[in-house]
This record gives C-alpha cells, sequence and structure tokens, in this order.
C-alpha cells in the first residue's frame, strides 16, 4: 500500500493533459514518479521537443587597456564580442572558453558570469537565442580566428560604431557594473 492507500502496482488514474503545468511539479497523485519516467514534462513529446531557444555564450575578455571584439567574417557584421553557440553536451562555461580561443586566440580565465541576455530579437538573424554572458581576463594580443576575421582589443571610449547583437547593451552594462552603479538589470 501507498501513502494515498493504493496498492502499490495498480494503474495511476487517468488525468487529462495540462500543458501548461511546471516542469519541476509532479502532477497530483504521481508520488511515484511514473509520468515523469516516461518523460512527460508538461510538453506532450508526441509532438517532438518543445521549440526553444538556442543556447548561446558571450565574453567580455579583459585586456589591460580594455575589452576584446571580434570582427565578424559572416552576416550579420560588424565587431562583436567573442561568443557562439554552445555544443550539445557542453557547459556554457566550456563554451565560453572555446569560443574565446577559437575567435580570438586567447586563452582566457572565467572570472565572473555576468548576465543572461533573452530579448527574442537580439539576433537579427530571426533566431531567438538566450546568451550566458561572463566576464574574463586575459593576457597576450588577439588574433582574429575561425568566424572572426579580425579581433582587437578597444578602450571602452573608443569602441568602434558597428557593434553587432545586443552587444551595445551588453557593454553598456558591463560600463556600468565597473562604474559601480550595479549589475545589469534581471529582465535583459
Amino acid at each position: 500500500m501507498t501513502r494515498q492507500g493504493r496498492q502499490t502496482g495498480a494503474a495511476a488514474p487517468h488525468r487529462p493533459k495540462d500543458r501548461f503545468r511546471s516542469s519541476c511539479a509532479r502532477p497530483v497523485g504521481d508520488e511515484g514518479g511514473s509520468l515523469l519516467a516516461r518523460g512527460n514534462y508538461g510538453h506532450d513529446m508526441s509532438e517532438g521537443p518543445p521549440q526553444t531557444p538556442l543556447a548561446t555564450v558571450d565574453v567580455i575578455i579583459e585586456l589591460d587597456d580594455g575589452i576584446v571584439l571580434v570582427r565578424r567574417r559572416h552576416p550579420p557584421l560588424g565587431w562583436a564580442l567573442p561568443g557562439g553557440f554552445v555544443d550539445r553536451g557542453e557547459s556554457v562555461a566550456r563554451a565560453a572558453r572555446r569560443e574565446a580561443k577559437e575567435e580570438t586566440g586567447l586563452d582566457i580565465e572565467l572570472t565572473e558570469l555576468f548576465g543572461v541576455y533573452s530579448d527574442p530579437a537580439r539576433d537579427p538573424r530571426g533566431l531567438f537565442t538566450i546568451s550566458t554572458v561572463f566576464i574574463a581576463r586575459a593576457s597576450g594580443t588577439p588574433r582574429g580566428g575561425d568566424d572572426a576575421a579580425d579581433a582587437r582589443g578597444f578602450s571602452l571610449e573608443a569602441l568602434p560604431a558597428d557593434v553587432a547583437f545586443d552587444h551595445p547593451t551588453i557593454i553598456a552594462d558591463y560600463r556600468r557594473l565597473r562604474a559601480g552603479l550595479g549589475r545589469p538589470p534581471v529582465d535583459r
């Protein structure tokens, strides 16, 4: 017998699908987790996996005299923070280190999780991405690689005008943090 008086092994009562159930909560009467074990996470998996945003990372790499930006080889053109897509099976921290190395040639030390940027319009290519942004330290001279045509250190007072994506917002938030004006707003 279970705590509710049902016999062990008895079929759970039929419950209508609740497509808006939190993925963290078990349905009432499912204390054994049988629905969770079948993969019912609040989404009807027979329709395929949920259409979720793509995971990306961006890195604010601090040098002694500024931050590193990369000139993009592919549209949208312009300068950007080093970063890119998280590979399957990769943590966001590992992706940040990998992307920084590929695009700048620098080995970085992640020093801080800066924020998460998720404005659905942040990527002009029409992709819905969520970026985990880190602050990192590095020494050496950046050089463009992979999909970065160039990589350079820029003073915060002399940034190029053509910065892509929502990176002007991220850099403005970074400036505020370094000026002692606090962390970025939660809703970014």
